[in-house]
């Protein structure tokens, strides 16, 4: 059985590019797309601009470049700040012309970096806890002490 059927349709001149027909798993075609992307600014009020990050194929050098495309993206709490990593979940229905879309969560805040792997905060290269370890070995006040820690990792599926 053929997965993929190619037709070409004639508009005036123009010949338009393949439509290919493919087995689609139906549970995967209900779900609305989600994107990580970085907070740039505040465009309007509980609006921000989102910048997404993709990778797209160049078919005559065989390579992968980034591009990446903004999108205005629905902030009810008015909490996203400028440099924050989040998730945008796509809307049922678009608010206006330019938003169809909203925040679903903060995956990453501005300047508060957490290993994804060990779940504790870091500075730089180094734990914040290690940090403060040393300083109070050296006889010095530790430096992050007064930081809150987060408790766990935020996960970003709940698979």
């Amino acid at each position: 059985m053929r997965i993929f059927r190619a037709c070409f349709r004639d508009i005036g001149a123009y010949l338009t590019a393949p439509v290919c027909y493919a087995k689609v798993n139906m549970a995967s075609a209900a779900l609305p797309a989600l994107f990580l992307g970085k907070c740039i600014t505040s465009t309007m009020r509980k609006t921000v601009r989102v910048s997404v990050p993709r990778f797209v194929l160049d078919t005559f050098l065989k390579a992968h470049y980034k591009e990446r495309t903004e999108y205005d993206v629905l902030d009810k709490n008015e909490e996203c700040q400028p440099g924050d990593w989040v998730l945008v979940k796509e809307l049922p229905e678009r608010i206006s012309l330019r938003v169809a879309h909203k925040i679903e969560r903060i995956v990453f805040k501005n300047g508060n970096i957490i290993d994804p792997l060990t779940g504790e905060k870091c500075i730089f290269t180094e734990y914040v806890k290690d940090v403060d370890q040393e300083s109070e070995i050296f006889g010095m006040p530790p430096p992050y002490k007064s930081l809150q820690l987060p408790e766990e990792v935020p996960k970003i599926t709940e698979k």
